[in-house]
């Protein structure tokens, strides 16, 4: 057997097979079926049809995984990475490559072809919109466009920042996080407000629940994977030192300290889960809650509001990325 004191020493320890939330409670966990894809990152996934296709880094591929677990290796030609991904018609893909601000459609086959270039360093995120286009957030500058069927972009907001680093949807307006100023800002038509500075550097996801609440994941500044700090971050990606087989990858220092918090309706902003040098990469509705992964511990997080948080997993990597 062996003692462990306090909470620090608690949440050091890996969960493997459970899950354990911030009152120490172990729980069953979920299960992971791995499938090895031979890439070094992950940048986004997305599911159109019956596929799955995820964008990669550091050589720009998208891969398409069938329910049979085929792999479909597409190559997005001179590249460094594929940072959003969005569902088109008939299994395509719409895929944000970088840099340079250019979108890919990539159709069920593998077949590519241009679909527009928006006038910015990167596309951040994709999202099919009601009007059967696109709507895409980017950096340098921060903006959203509209992009129909036909790869016609339309400038539709400036965010008020230098990256509009994720985007979502809840009822009428788009929901922006931001970067380098930390802000949730909504877009309803031409009206563009700041709904909450949430005191970080980097907005990294947005979830919204059914009671007009917000779940925001966040990176409390600006080192380690700030869109302000990407050019250092892909360098370290590229000179990652290689690992054994069965070897945990080397893990990248960070100097973000991470946070989630829930926007209440009332306007009270209540912290669901804080660590220090530990990043937010990513945050995913679940039921009543949410799913954040982090980075180096390549963790995945689950939060809901007036719940304690709980790591589901302790995954064998150096980041859950997406």
């Amino acid at each position: 057997t062996q003692e462990v004191q306090g909470e620090k020493a608690f949440s050091s320890g890996e969960v493997e097979t459970l899950s354990r939330d911030g009152e120490g409670i172990l729980r069953p966990g979920p299960a992971f079926d791995p499938l090895e894809l031979d890439v070094p990152t992950a940048w986004a996934a997305v599911r159109s049809g019956n596929a799955t296709g995820i964008g990669t880094g550091n050589a720009g591929e998208l891969l398409r995984g069938d329910p049979e677990g085929e792999i479909l290796r597409v190559d997005t030609g001179d590249t460094l990475m594929l940072t959003a991904l969005a569902p088109l018609p008939g299994g395509a893909v719409a895929a944000a490559i970088a840099p340079g601000g250019r979108i890919l459609k990539v159709s069920a086959d593998g077949k590519t072809e241009p679909l527009a270039t928006l006038a910015a360093e990167y596309v951040w995120a994709l999202l099919p919109d009601a009007r059967g286009s696109l709507v895409a957030a980017t950096g340098a500058p921060g903006a959203l466009y509209r992009i129909d069927a036909f790869g016609a972009a339309e400038r539709i907001a400036d965010i008020g920042d230098d990256h509009a680093r994720c985007l979502t949807r809840h009822e009428k307006r788009f929901l922006v996080g931001t970067a380098p100023k930390g802000l949730v800002v909504s877009v309803e038509g031409e009206k563009v407000s700041v709904v909450r500075d949430v005191a970080a550097k980097e907005v990294v996801g947005i979830v919204a629940l059914e009671d007009g609440g917000l779940i925001v994941a966040a990176n409390a500044d600006q080192a380690g994977g700030n869109a302000q700090m990407l050019g250092n971050l892909v360098k370290q990606m590229l000179n990652e030192p290689p690992t054994k087989p069965g070897q945990k990858p080397q893990k990248r220092p960070s100097l973000q300290d991470g946070l989630i918090v829930w926007l209440e309706p009332s306007g009270a902003v209540t912290p669901l889960w804080t660590e220090k040098k530990v990043a937010t990469l990513g945050l995913v509705k679940d039921g009543a809650g949410a799913i954040a992964g982090t980075y180096p511990s390549g963790r995945l997080v689950r939060v809901q509001p007036k719940h304690a948080p709980a790591i589901l997993a302790d995954l064998p990597e150096a980041e859950a990325s997406v």
